[in-house]
This record gives C-alpha cells, structure tokens and sequence, in this order.
C-alpha cells in the first residue's frame, strides 16, 4: 500500500511535536502553505498512492480534501487530530487510535462539504464551517485566539485580530441545494461570543 502523508507542523496544539523524527521532508521552497499542500497533494497522484493522510487540524485537512475535490481524485483521506479544534468529520483518528490503526482493515466513508460561493465563483469548500468575518478561532503558543482570516490565506501568517463591524450583508443568504434557508440576523449574538475569546 502507498501512502502519501502530509504533516502540518504549525497545526493547533501539537505542532512540531507531534512526530518524533521526521525522516523524510519535501521542500516546497518558496509556496505559499495551500499551494504546498496542493503540490503534495499532485505528487500523491502522480505516484498512484493508495490512501492520502493528513496530519494536522481541521483548516489543513479542509485544505487536502479541497485539493483532492479540484482535482477529480477519488481517493481515501485520513484524517489524524492534530489542530485546535479538531471538530470536522475529516479528522477520525486522535494520535494515539492512530498509532493502534491497521489501515488495511478500515472502511471508506463518504464526507459531504458545502461549496462556497462568491458572485457565483467557487471559493472553495467547507466540512466543517464557513468564515463569514474577519476571524476565525485559532491557537497561537498554545493559546486560542481569534486570528485574521484575511492574513492566514493570503500569507499564511497568524495575527491575532478582535472580530467586529456586521458579520453579513443586507444581501446575505444561505441556500441548501439550490432553495433559500430562512436564517435571522446572527451579527449581535456572534460577536458578543467571539469577543469573549
């Protein structure tokens, strides 16, 4: 069985920590975090591997599958917890089930995502939730946080930032297959919580 692993030594809690001794590292040189992902990802296909492993949190594994969907690629991902939250349905295995898995008897399992959507141009896909705002919840030392959304996708960096102004727009909406879910007006109530990180 080939097996294709990516590592996200900056994910939540565990970060570098989390392998003993890496033994095998591909330099990316210059890419951006979610362009090394998706050229790990590639060379998996390219080599034909088996099962696609993801160590890191739920935005890491977000970002594989997000890679393998563009892709066409039907292969298995495995998720390890190795995050902050480590809520999404992708993430299966805490470290140490790991450890004790024996992968040739595990069953696949189908993950829906929703596609996101701006002006009718694919953003990309959520498992597990969908930033509306500024932030997003993060960990930085140890830490969570709110952290800038716009500063961990455009340069992967993590800068903490206090959520505020409206969360939408008098045009937002949510559909579900098409048809329009009702939704009321959440901007109070989520930055009363968000600001009480």
């Amino acid at each position: 069985m080939k097996l294709g692993v990516i590592f996200n030594p900056g994910a939540g809690r565990y970060g570098e920590d989390y392998l003993n001794r890496p033994r095998i590292a591909i330099g990316t040189g210059s890419m951006t975090f979610f362009r090394a992902l998706r050229f790990l990802v590639e060379s998996f296909r390219k080599y034909r591997a088996d099962i696609v492993i993801g160590i890191g949190g739920d935005g890491t594994l977000n970002n594989i599958a997000s890679s393998l969907l563009d892709l066409g690629w039907k292969v298995p991902l495995l998720g390890v917890a190795a995050g902050t939250a480590n809520v999404g349905p992708l993430l299966r295995f805490s470290p140490k089930r790991f450890k004790l898995a024996d992968l040739s008897s595990l069953s696949i399992e189908a993950v829906g995502a929703v596609e996101v959507l701006k002006d009718s141009t694919r953003m990309g896909y959520a498992f597990v939730d969908v930033i509306l705002g500024k932030t997003f919840i993060g960990t930085i030392d140890g830490k969570t946080v709110n952290l800038s959304a716009e500063a961990f996708l455009m340069r992967h960096e993590k800068i903490v930032e206090r959520p505020t102004g409206r969360l939408t727009t008098p045009n937002f909406r949510i559909l579900k297959n098409g048809s329009e879910i009702a939704c009321k007006d959440f901007d109070e109530e989520w930055l009363n919580y968000l600001n009480g990180l």
